[in-house]
């Protein structure tokens, strides 16, 4: 309750991504930074179609992770 904003949003949870991103408003909350472990065609499509792009660069550092950044000022509800 109160939470208006999300800087980091981290999930290792094993494939649910799907299920969790459909109980979770991403355009109200608007994460300046997605970390999801693993990597999943059907996370990539939607954190795209949210207007968030891959940080391939991370990917020398770190295989096991996927980034993503914002790449569209979305509304944050108030």
């Amino acid at each position: 309750e109160g939470v208006t904003k999300i800087d980091l949003l981290s999930m290792d949870i094993e494939g649910h991504e799907p299920e969790a991103f459909k109980g979770f408003d991403i355009d109200r909350f608007a994460p300046e930074l997605l970390v999801i472990e693993g990597q999943n065609k059907w996370v990539e499509k939607y954190l795209a179609s949210h207007g968030y792009r891959q940080i391939e660069r991370y990917l020398r550092y770190d295989q096991l992770n996927r980034y993503y950044e914002r790449t569209q000022t979305t509304a944050v509800a108030q």
